[in-house]
């Protein structure tokens, strides 16, 4: 969850180009590589505290899988959770908005801020709870006829498809988007 929280600035990034996105729009900027900046501003923040907390927990001896699999496992859920703030960010641009909690007269953007944390948090906690449930539903190793770690394998494996199919979604759809918002007169 603190990768999710950490990296909301990377989320926003679009938005937060604010009234200076002209600049952009007046520059030839190519779209895809504009879509790559901004989403490892988006993936660096996650990245970097999933790496932190892998290596704290191999340092100490708290890791029981290997290292490979969980920067594995990591990246394929920080892409996604990049991913679905880039993609909302782009498909709703907001270049009017101001990151201000606290503000009682001029908060604009705090929900589009909120929403974008919240659905991230819930797609890390569905990710969290779909690496566990095989072992939550579990009677003596066994779940529906094959051993639980079949089933393990299955989520993991499942978690490095949908982070490379979002990777690939933000690299079309993400990049037709903020070609149309560069062009768009």
């Amino acid at each position: 969850m603190g990768s999710v929280s950490s990296a909301q600035t990377g989320g926003i990034s679009l938005s937060r180009e604010g009234h200076s996105f002209w600049l952009l729009r007046s520059n030839p900027t190519d779209a895809k590589a504009l879509m790559w900046a901004k989403l490892t501003y988006a993936l660096l923040p996650q990245l970097i505290v999933i790496t932190l907390g892998l290596l704290a927990g191999d340092l100490f001896g708290g890791v029981k899988f290997p290292l490979w699999l969980g920067f594995l496992l990591g990246f394929s859920t920080a892409a996604t959770l990049a991913s679905i703030q880039i993609l909302l960010d782009v498909t709703y641009p907001d270049f009017g908005m101001k990151v201000e909690f606290g503000s009682s007269k001029n908060a604009r953007g705090t929900g589009k801020l909120l929403s974008s944390m919240f659905l991230s948090m819930g797609v890390a906690a569905a990710w969290m709870f779909l690496w566990q449930l095989p072992d939550m539903l579990a009677e003596e190793g066994v779940l529906w006829g094959r051993p639980v770690q079949v089933w393990l394998t299955a989520t993991k494996a499942l978690t490095v498809a949908v982070g490379v199919v979002m990777l690939r979604i933000v690299n079309t759809v993400g990049v037709k988007r903020i070609t149309r918002l560069l062009n768009d007169a």
